[in-house]
């Protein structure tokens, strides 16, 4: 009888909530998984960046890239390999991306375990379900892997700070994951001085300075691979002068109580989809506004929790997002959302913190309406994510899908046929032209063509041609109202219907094919 006790009380006092996080992770790695084998065709800045790693060697990804992309150098050099070892396929450069989104899935379950206990859930629930952070798993940027190296240096300070004592194994990982990260993503240089400096600290205060000495070892070395790294393409890529500009509304406004909505509106960015149609199920009478100003007020709560309860915690999660605003104001690194992300999984620490300092409240007056409450919190925050993923599972994002428009005009294109390609599919078409026997003498890539009146000439210079297919996709600019790309596509085919005469169209995701008679 008493073993049977044993067991039942064994049962009784388990935590299940390990099965919930794991189950949630689950998920969260299906929805990147199913994004990722829809194999989308590339928009206009992941082709760009294609064409630049598929014709360049590894010395020459080292120098600015064309079609004024960036990119961390470690990580053009992951992607080189992966072509070079599995073949030039737009799959094939997704999947370091991919790798990248299902390792940080794993991160931010320590981090949130480690730091929340179960309460922790709604961390691991926002970022396994946040649209953001599924479709970056399956795009050609390194904004996916610029949040697993966030995520697993955090890890590593939270880790290493809880250790008694640092052994030369401990700082020789720590250390070269250091160095891999600097190489590989623009915002580990605002993570990795706050977990060197906190880690030194902490060996300064307990004295244990033959730990200290190789501390700062690893901390020169920091130093001159951070460096390194700047002198080879951070300092081309910061004196682009396009890029200045283009991010220009980008950077940190100050003072900041005069710029209170272009903060505020920083911070919407970094939640998930938030919506109200949970809370429509009680009444209709609250917004989504008031939805994410709740969820601030939850991450400030959080902040001032956590540095209650451990200093070093809090240092170690709001000093990267500090770093990063003090280079924002110097107009160093715009923070606009998909570069911000990588603090992502920070925020959401702060605001399921503050969701627990309320259930640690309300569980004083009465466990069980603490508990009520708390679910019924979780489900409003929860909810929106939740939906659009399953939606999206069904109906993944297929962005501009310039692929099927190709598919079709090399199934329907005559020997002599004109391919006139719009100035903002140009590396789309660049990069998947020869894989559709389309990179002939007869395609003519627009790439002059800016500007409307641009667009205008290159029509003119084609009259007298009897077919000519017009394709468009990534459509940014035309001189007329329309706020869609659909509706500036519409507005340049009603141009072409005052040259000639429309004989076919195709339409795939936000990408077009149209085929025009010109020979008046």
């Amino acid at each position: 009888m008493f073993y049977m006790k044993n067991i039942f009380d064994r049962i009784r006092n388990y935590d299940y909530s390990i099965y919930l996080y794991w189950i949630v992770m689950l998920f969260g790695a299906l929805f990147r998984i199913r994004q990722y084998a829809v194999n989308r065709s590339f928009w206009v800045d992941e082709a760009s960046l294609a064409l630049n790693i598929v014709d360049r060697n590894f010395a020459m990804l080292m120098k600015p890239l064309d079609y004024n992309q960036g990119a961390p150098v470690g990580f053009l050099f992951i992607e080189k390999f992966l072509v070079t070892i599995f073949g030039n396929f737009d799959y094939v450069l997704r999947i370091f991306p991919l790798i990248a989104g299902l390792v940080s899935l794993y991160f931010i379950y320590r981090l949130a375990n480690e730091l929340l206990g179960r309460l922790g859930l709604l961390v691991v629930f926002w970022f396994s379900f946040s649209g953001s952070m599924i479709y970056y798993s399956s795009e050609l940027k390194q904004y996916s892997s610029d949040v697993m190296f966030a995520t697993a240096l955090t890890w590593c300070g939270v880790f290493y700070l809880k250790k008694i004592d640092l052994q030369l194994r401990d700082v020789l990982i720590l250390g070269v994951l250091g160095i891999i990260a600097i190489f590989s993503s623009h915002p580990a240089a605002f993570v990795l001085p706050v977990v060197g400096v906190l880690l030194a600290f902490e060996k300064f205060r307990a004295k244990k300075y033959s730990q200290l000495r190789l501390l700062l070892g690893m901390g020169a070395v920091w130093g001159g691979t951070f460096f390194a790294s700047y002198l080879f393409t951070l300092r081309n890529l910061i004196g682009n002068d396009f890029l200045q500009r283009y991010w220009g509304d980008s950077y940190a406004p100050l003072p900041p109580w005069q710029h209170l909505d272009w903060y505020r509106n920083v911070f919407y960015s970094l939640l998930p989809e938030l919506g109200t149609s949970f809370w429509d199920i009680f009444s209709q009478q609250f917004h989504q506004t008031n939805l994410l100003n709740f969820c601030l007020l939850l991450a400030t709560v959080g902040s001032l929790s956590l540095l209650l309860r451990d200093k070093k915690m809090v240092i170690l999660i709001i000093s990267p997002f500090v770093l990063m605003f003090v280079a924002s104001v110097l107009d160093r690194y715009p923070m606009y959302d998909r570069f911000i992300y990588f603090w992502v999984p920070s925020l959401f620490l702060l605001v399921a913190e503050g969701l627990a300092v309320l259930y640690r409240l309300f569980s004083k007056i009465n466990r069980q309406s603490a508990n009520l409450i708390y679910i019924f919190l979780f489900l409003l925050l929860a909810w929106t994510p939740t939906t659009n993923a399953f939606t999206n599972m069904v109906n993944p994002q297929m962005g501009e899908d310039i692929k099927p428009v190709l598919t079709y005009i090399r199934e329907n294109k005559q020997a002599d046929d004109v391919i006139y390609v719009h100035n903002g599919g140009v590396n789309s078409f660049r990069y998947y032209a020869p894989f559709y026997e389309l990179d002939t003498e007869y395609s003519f890539v627009a790439d002059k063509s800016s500007n409307f009146k641009r667009f205008l000439i290159d029509v003119d210079d084609l009259i007298g041609n009897e077919r000519v297919w017009f394709v468009f996709s990534h459509v940014t600019y035309c001189d007329c109202d329309a706020v869609t790309s659909a509706g500036r596509v519409d507005h340049h085919i009603q141009i072409l219907d005052g040259f000639g005469n429309q004989l076919d169209r195709f339409e795939a995701s936000r990408s077009y094919a149209y085929l025009y008679d010109l020979n008046p």
